[in-house]
């Protein structure tokens, strides 16, 4: 309920508990490395992930964390390896791969191949546009200012994905 309701804090809490008490169980171990990325606590949250991605690399769910939390510490060359690999592998890849990997290549300074994978992710919404406009505007704007992308920048990308 807590990490429903976004108090990272508390679900962190709850989630280090479940981890020490069943270590075999992957997922308390990566809803960890989530609320530490979720907290900012990048290096704490990479050293469980790639962890995880040592004992687990086929495993798409611990790639794609692995490749955001690596987005959000700046590590932009290795978060595109993952993320290609997720693209290219067997499984199908969600908008979220494509968002994020939009964003990852938006903020390495990537901006052609950003609005091509956000061209792919409006295809793959039920809201197209309007889902991508809050991503960018709304959840992740944030993100994007902190990185020096501006609210300029943002509606030029939008109105360069809609055409």
């Amino acid at each position: 309920a807590c990490f429903g309701n976004q108090d990272y804090e508390e679900s962190l809490k709850s989630f280090r508990q479940l981890a020490d008490r069943h270590p075999e169980h992957k997922g308390y171990q990566l809803n960890t490395a989530i609320c530490l990325s979720r907290l900012s606590q990048y290096d704490e949250a990479l050293k469980i992930l790639y962890k995880l991605n040592y004992e687990n690399p086929n495993d798409l769910n611990v790639n794609r964390v692995l490749a955001w939390t690596l987005t959000l510490d700046g590590s932009y060359e290795q978060a595109a390896k993952l993320y290609g690999q997720l693209l290219s592998s067997d499984a199908k890849p969600t908008s979220e791969d494509m968002l994020n990997y939009g964003q990852c290549q938006w903020l390495s300074g990537n901006r052609d191949a950003a609005k091509v994978l956000f061209r792919r992710y409006v295809g793959m919404t039920d809201d197209g546009m309007v889902a991508l406009r809050k991503e960018l505007t709304r959840e992740n704007r944030k993100l994007l200012s902190s990185r020096g992308i501006s609210d300029v920048d943002i509606q030029l990308m939008l109105d360069a994905v809609s055409l």
